[in-house]
Order: C-alpha cells, then structure tokens, then sequence
C-alpha cells in the first residue's frame, strides 16, 4: 500500500502568496496535473485544492496525520484544465502536521499542512 503513494515529482517550487498569508502557491507538477494552489494555510474545517488536469480523470485524495494514520480520503472526478477541489469536514481533525496526498493513475503528489 505504501507503494501507492510515491512521489513522482517533475518539478517543484514553493512561494509566498504576497497578498494574503492564509494563501500558499506551490507549482507541483508531474506529468497529468499540476496543484497550483491549496488555501486556506493552515486550515481549520476546509481546505480547497486548485488544480489543472491535462485531461479528465478520476484523483484520489488523502490526508494523513503525523503517524501516517489515514483519517480523509476522497475520490474527484477532475476536469481537462482547471479544477477547484473543496474538502470539508475538517474541523474534527486535531491540530497538527497533515501530508495531502493527491494520486490519478499515473502519478501522484504529496504536500505537508499545517491544521489549526
């Protein structure tokens, strides 16, 4: 199982949303999508996942805790180009360390977050 999440990253760069501090953008890409955008930073009850797809596809989401206990997971259908995911539902979660994991048939990606 563990197999199922490697990271398969082409490319990644992290920066600062100037404007607003609960905003992050972080350009992960592999070669059937790219997140662009994960906000609010940290988040509470809800989080929203931008991304763009380069072609309709089934995405699978999970959050883990800091013990690698899986306590979220979704499945989305994502459109071809741009894509804004909403998870809600959080707010039961405790306060900590959580890795995103967004997996399509072909890749994956992972980003830690930060729970209030």
């Amino acid at each position: 199982m563990k197999n199922l999440f490697l990271v398969l990253q082409t490319g990644i760069s992290f920066s600062s949303y100037a404007l607003d501090p609960n905003h992050f953008t972080i350009n992960k890409r592999t070669t059937t999508f790219t997140i662009d955008r994960i906000f609010p930073s940290p988040f509470n009850s809800e989080l929203n996942i931008q991304l763009a797809a380069n072609k309709e596809k089934n995405i699978f989401l999970g959050l883990a805790d800091e013990q690698g206990i899986v306590t979220y997971t979704s499945k989305r259908k994502c459109s071809t180009s741009f894509n804004l995911l909403h998870l809600d539902g959080l707010g039961g979660h405790q306060p900590g360390i959580y890795m995103l994991r967004i997996i399509a048939a072909t890749a994956s990606l992972q980003q830690p977050l930060l729970k209030f």
